[in-house]
This record gives structure tokens, C-alpha cells and sequence, in this order.
């Protein structure tokens, strides 16, 4: 099952270019700076993405269930008209008014997401499970928009 699992997270990086593209991640830091977090986790095919948004700088990180390395796929710095775009749309976003969880307890699986915010020295854990939230819509639609048209695969599904 593993090999399995295995295989079709590679077959997901690989697409029709597998056989000319031989690019090898570097294994993940112990820990990223970040003022929002996104965990992605896709549990039926156990994997997921974290993405991590500094004042300089996104790093997208796979890492998957079964023990294997973490792998960062994506690290890119900010523009300074970037850096500042998010300064400004993370001071307008409520912390205080979002719940710790949005959640169809209807569900059991299907998305889950964890956004975790860190300002002003506090910190926040909201998570999302398969229900439609639209301010974390927005923002993983800006996220998005930082993430190279050549790593579409990477871009996080809206909650």
C-alpha cells in the first residue's frame, strides 16, 4: 500500500513530463519563519502540502503520512510590492472574529485545511473541514496567485 501511495504522489509531481524531468527536492527544514501557515491535506491519498508565507518569502513543503522525508518543492522570495500587499491584507483580515474550526460534521472526509496566523506575538489555529469559508476562499486564491504558472499542482484548492 505504501509503494502505492508512494507512487502516485510521484505520478501527481511527474505529469506528462516525467521522462525529461529529473528534478530532486531538498529535504525540509525542521521548521520555517511564517506569518500564515496553510496545511493542505489531501487523506485519502496521504499527502499534503504545507505552505508557508514569511514577510519575504513562500515555501511549499509535501510531506506525506507514511515517514518519508519532507520535501521543500517551492521556495521563492517576495517582491517588495508583494511583501507589502500581504503586510496590508493580513492587518485588514478579522483574527479575532474567525472560530478555531469551520467543519460539515456530515462529512468525515474531503478537504481539510489548517490555517495558522501569527501577529502582533500571538498565534491562531483555525481549521477548515469541508465547508466553504470565504475569507479563507480569498485568501488561498492570493496564495495562489504567488505560485508559478509552472507549479500549478501546487496551487491550494479554495476551502
Amino acid at each position: 500500500m505504501k509503494t502505492v501511495i508512494l507512487a502516485l504522489v510521484a505520478l501527481f509531481f511527474a505529469g506528462p513530463s516525467a521522462a525529461f524531468d529529473e528534478k530532486v527536492y531538498p529535504n525540509a527544514r525542521q521548521s520555517y519563519p511564517f506569518v500564515v501557515k496553510v496545511r493542505d491535506f489531501y487523506g485519502a491519498e496521504g499527502f499534503g502540502f504545507d505552505y508557508y508565507l514569511d514577510k519575504s518569502r513562500l515555501v511549499i513543503v509535501l510531506w506525506d503520512d507514511l515517514g518519508s522525508p519532507e520535501k521543500e518543492v517551492l521556495s521563492r522570495p517576495l517582491t517588495k510590492a508583494e511583501a507589502r500587499e500581504w503586510a496590508g491584507y493580513l492587518e485588514r483580515l478579522p483574527m479575532e472574529q474567525l472560530k478555531e474550526a469551520y467543519a460539515d460534521p456530515a462529512v468525515d472526509d474531503g478537504l481539510q485545511q489548517t490555517f495558522t496566523f501569527k501577529w502582533g506575538g500571538r498565534e491562531k489555529t483555525v481549521d477548515v473541514r469541508n465547508i466553504r469559508v470565504e475569507e479563507f476562499e480569498k485568501l488561498c486564491r492570493k496564495l495562489n496567485r504567488l505560485i508559478p504558472d509552472k507549479h500549478m499542482r501546487l496551487r491550494i484548492p479554495p476551502s
